[in-house]
């Protein structure tokens, strides 16, 4: 009964994402710019069905999860659009267990799981080596494939690209952030100036080695890679939705896992 009244709650109140204008030269305006974009995304991909079934797991089992993908608008449409996705089962995704923060920005990888219909594999992945799963195959890997369905997963995981940006002094409050290569050749550092191929310098302020995550994701049929691909953003768009957390004493006693 109380998480039933705490879950209908959520459903006469809606979730949705607010927008705070902070730092940056942010101001009033740009914030209701980006919400009024981020609620049109909400509202084509129902992401207020994907927000309460994340709570909803969440208060039942205490674990939910909603993701967001980049998809094409439609089946003839070149325009990418981003969308909200719900998971009714949070068994599906699989995220890195050695994340500390509350709200999993730390992520390193993850997997998202699925059952495609071995007739509409094919169709879907026609370049994949293996595309008829006989009975040798199915008994070698019960978990992937069964008589009707293959499972596929998307592995998500983040690489750390090595960068050198420089602060240069433009005059503003926080200086110009550049990033060495994404200058022009013909560019020069000399003491504590940077010289542009077009003749303008700066003045140096800072000089800091950084590592820009890059977010990649491999699909999979547990026996080869069908795709890979380059996401957009630092973080796997996989969002844990958390309830009670409780840290349990693993180890082995006589050769067996105890808690």
């Amino acid at each position: 009964q109380y998480a039933n009244n705490l879950i209908n709650e959520v459903r006469l109140n809606p979730l949705a994402i607010k927008v705070m204008p902070v730092g940056n030269g942010a101001n009033d305006k740009t914030a209701e710019l980006l919400a009024d974009r981020i609620r049109q995304v909400e509202y084509e991909s129902s992401a207020t069905d994907a927000y309460r079934t994340a709570f909803e797991n969440a208060v039942q089992r205490g674990y939910g999860v909603f993701s967001v993908l980049t998809e094409y608008r439609s089946w003839d449409s070149d325009e990418l659009v981003m969308k909200v996705k719900r998971w009714p089962n949070p068994d599906m995704v699989l995220w890195d267990p050695d994340c500390l923060e509350a709200d999993s920005s730390d992520m390193r990888d993850a997997f998202t799981l699925d059952r495609v219909r071995k007739s509409e594999f094919k169709d879907l992945y026609g370049n994949a080596q293996q595309t008829s799963f006989g009975d040798e195959l199915i008994g070698a890997y019960p978990q992937w494939f069964d008589k009707e369905t293959v499972q596929v997963a998307a592995y998500w995981y983040i690489e750390k690209e090595k960068r050198v940006r420089y602060t240069l002094d433009d005059g503003s409050p926080e200086g110009m952030k550049v990033y060495r290569d994404e200058l022009e050749k013909g560019f020069k550092v000399q003491k504590d100036m940077l010289l542009f191929a077009n003749g303008t310098g700066y003045r140096i302020l800072n000089k800091r080695d950084v590592e820009k995550p890059v977010v990649k994701q491999c699909i999979t049929n547990g026996i080869e890679i069908l795709e890979e691909h380059i996401i957009v953003g630092t973080t796997i768009p996989v969002f844990p939705v958390l309830g009670r957390e409780k840290y349990m004493a693993v180890g082995t006693e006589g050769g067996k896992r105890v808690e």
